[in-house]
């Protein structure tokens, strides 16, 4: 006889909310990569404190074979992320969130989850890395952190638990500057 298949009728509302849930997915992957990976690096190698200089950590392993080779080569220091660029840049994040009517609850948890990520990645490089293992380095650290702290308590919503996830890095960086005497 006649078999009749069943097609799936969609409707233009589910077409909209899977749209916007691939939008959505596609800018939150985009957020964690590279507004991640920004937060980090100032974080941990932004040296904004000047009587205070840490030294450049070096590639270490293949990856310091890679870093003489012209194409492998990270480039000038001029092309790490600076502190206040990437607090201004989140700060335009947030407001774009808010202006684009997501609820304030919602950003909020976006951002924790963001600075979750974050410090997971700051405390795996500070304890893999030796270079980043000095009084110094610490102290510009902390100063970052502090920075970032105040940013946090500036925003315009509700940032109580953000900060919670950078206590074990601010631990680390306290226990980087205790003098080490045997």
């Amino acid at each position: 006889g006649n078999v009749a298949w069943a097609v799936p009728v969609i409707t233009a509302r589910e077409r909209i909310v899977r749209f916007v849930e691939d939008i959505l997915g596609l800018w939150l992957t985009d957020l964690y990569g590279k507004m991640g990976g920004s937060l980090r690096t100032a974080i941990l190698e932004h040296q904004g404190i000047t009587d205070v200089r840490a030294p450049s950590p070096a590639p270490t392993g293949i990856f310091s074979v890679f870093s003489s080779l012209p194409f492998g080569n990270s480039g000038p220091s001029e092309d790490k992320p600076d502190l206040d660029m990437v607090l201004t840049r989140l700060q335009e994040t947030v407001n774009a969130m808010l202006l684009s009517g997501l609820s304030p609850a919602l950003a909020t948890k976006i951002l924790e989850c963001l600075l979750q990520h974050v410090s997971i990645g700051c405390f795996n490089q500070i304890m893999l890395r030796k270079s980043y293992a000095t009084w110094k380095r610490g102290i510009q650290i902390q100063y970052n952190l502090t920075r970032l702290e105040e940013f946090l308590t500036a925003l315009s919503i509700p940032t109580a638990d953000a900060f919670a996830a950078f206590n074990k890095v601010m631990q680390v960086s306290n226990l980087l500057q205790i003098a080490k005497s045997l």
